[in-house]
């Protein structure tokens, strides 16, 4: 644990990787200060204890992955998936640490030429079926302020985007 002046903390992790996994060691970080928790997640595998976040995290980052429907048969997609957590299986890491805020910051939808890749609805409609709390998903540039709430910061307005 890094300590930091005026008893704030920075708590590496270990995340879980498959067995014999290429993406290792990996790990996660808890955020202490000023009496919030947040909480960032790299690359990983289901796992409650990796959830295990007492007390519970002001804000949650989480990576997540899904491909579409028709590729999960081919091996070097399910090489890809295995190493992460899909929608539904963060949406328990949510479920069970009921952070003021969930949000996806790293996140991987495969799809190819023949198969268009998930969308952020899909991500969202395959969370929800485990999590119905608050969830944004990250995009580039998004900033959060963690303070008694959590603020969302967008890069530009959504009417500006294409």
């Amino acid at each position: 644990m890094n300590s930091c002046a005026s008893g704030e903390s920075i708590l590496p992790f270990r995340v879980m990787s498959p067995i014999g996994a290429v993406i290792k060691p990996c790990y996660g970080y808890r955020f202490e200060f000023g009496g919030r928790v947040a909480v960032f997640s790299s690359d990983t595998r289901y796992n409650e204890t990796s959830s295990n976040t007492a007390p519970a995290p002001t804000s949650w980052m989480r990576e997540v992955a899904i491909a579409a429907p028709e590729l999960m048969k081919e091996a070097y997609i399910q090489r890809i998936i295995a190493h992460h957590t899909t929608p539904r299986e963060t949406g328990q890491v949510f479920a069970l640490t009921r952070p003021k805020l969930a949000a996806y910051t790293h996140i991987v939808a495969i799809g190819n030429a023949q198969f268009a890749p998930p969308t952020v609805e899909d991500f969202i409609a395959q969370t929800r079926q485990t999590y119905d709390g608050p969830l944004v998903v990250g995009e580039d540039l998004m900033t959060f302020d963690i303070g008694e709430t959590v603020t969302v910061h967008r890069a530009q307005p959504q009417s500006a985007r294409a």
